[in-house]
């Protein structure tokens, strides 16, 4: 049976992701009970918003593709690849922030309904320097380097931590923090160069870059539908509500981060299994065991989080975000959905095409029932419009594998 990782990189992996969360999840309850008002915090909300909105998606694709594709390079082609994969990420970097610069006045007036958000600029250099440094977790992940995943992963904590949060508590400006987390990007920018040159030459190679990004296009799409529904919700509480309701929609829109970690690493690990046709039965009862596993976990945890949720939300940030109680309970709620690997199933049969039309599906009608819902119940109702969205896609994924392949979502 095929093995890319030994589970230990991939609860490393895991580990790591949760740094990463950890650490903009502190740095917003500390935002929280600082000097710094609703507005200061809802500019920071949506300077994220926009570095993510530009980046998850073309910088997960590729990087996802090249981890699947790397067993199988030739040894020449392994020589160079990682150098070659950070050129492709920081010259796709330098495109967006041209583009960003170029089209500043329309990427804010998209943004924001009075025209004006304060250091784009700064969010721009960020944005340079962030997304080719996140080769550095895959790099090590290749090469086996658990314990040099965590060391990583908790440098990273603790310098977005100091970055973003030191300036604050010194009383200096929200500006101030932007460019100490800029800068802190630009030494992990530093850091990746040296692990890439560490482990790879500096060789181009343009046949290998274009058949990567060949290989990534219909990933990156596919992240770009299924990954689009916390930009679509954070746009619609931008557009018609403002900076203070972005703020407290945005304290609230987090899902479990245990649900989606661990989620991806099981589908990830079981696609190659699903691929061989030998081993197709026991990589399925393999993967209803371990979500299995995973749901006995998970729901428990969900369901204790949902009853105290209004009563830590205030203590944890202040009395102003008691409304995102309502709306991180609404989120939890997609781990329903989390709990279900019909796309694991549809990668394995290379089946791109039809995850590209279910995912346009689920996206428009994410729009439209967010929308609807946002006339009649507010904000939350962007919420609930997401989570029934997900659950819809999830359910033409089960009845397409079920009707296709004969397989059932349970025995």
């Amino acid at each position: 049976m095929i093995k890319l990782f030994p589970l230990n990189s991939v609860r490393s992996l895991q580990l790591f992701q949760l740094f990463r969360f950890a650490s903009f999840f502190l740095v917003g309850i500390y935002f929280a009970k600082s000097n710094l008002d609703l507005k200061e915090i809802g500019i920071y909300e949506t300077l994220m918003l926009l570095a993510g909105a530009v980046s998850y998606f073309w910088v997960s694709g590729l990087l996802n593709s090249y981890l699947a594709k790397y067993p199988n390079l030739s040894s020449s082609e392994k020589e160079s690849s990682h150098f070659n994969v950070f050129l492709a990420l920081t010259l796709i970097s330098i495109a967006i922030g041209g583009a960003l610069i170029l089209f500043q006045d329309g990427v804010i007036n998209l943004l924001t309904e009075k025209g004006k958000l304060p250091f784009y600029q700064l969010i721009v250099v960020y944005i340079l320097f962030n997304n080719p440094s996140y080769i550095t977790e895959h790099i090590l992940l290749l090469h086996q380097k658990s314990n040099a995943i965590l060391a990583y992963g908790l440098a990273t904590f603790i310098g977005n931590v100091i970055a973003l949060c030191l300036p604050i508590y010194l009383n200096y400006s929200l500006e101030d923090a932007i460019l100490w987390l800029a800068a802190f990007a630009g030494l992990k920018f530093v850091f990746a160069l040296i692990i890439t040159s560490s482990y790879s030459s500096y060789k181009i190679n343009k046949r290998l870059v274009i058949k990567l990004l060949s290989l990534s296009t219909p990933l990156i799409l596919s992240f770009v539908i299924t990954g689009s529904a916390q930009y679509i919700d954070g746009y619609l509480v931008s557009k018609f509500f403002g900076e203070s309701d972005l703020a407290i929609f945005r304290y609230g829109a987090r899902e479990l981060p245990f649900s989606l970690l661990l989620a991806n690493a099981l589908s990830l690990a079981m696609v190659p299994q699903l691929a061989l046709k030998d081993s197709l039965g026991a990589a399925l009862k393999k993967l209803k065991s371990e979500s299995k596993m995973l749901i006995l976990f998970l729901f428990p945890i969900s369901i204790v989080l949902m009853l105290s949720s209004h009563w830590f939300f205030p203590i944890i940030f202040n009395e102003n975000f008691a409304e995102s109680a309502g709306i991180f309970n609404v989120y939890l709620l997609l781990i329903i959905s989390r709990m279900a690997f019909p796309q694991s199933i549809l990668i394995a049969k290379n089946e791109n095409k039809l995850l590209l039309t279910i995912s346009v599906i689920e996206l428009i009608t994410n729009i439209l029932i967010s929308v609807i819902l946002m006339l009649e119940l507010g904000i939350i109702g962007i919420a609930y419009g997401t989570v029934i969205a997900f659950l819809m896609e999830k359910t033409i994924l089960l009845f397409v594998v079920k009707k296709k392949w004969k397989i059932k979502s349970a025995k």
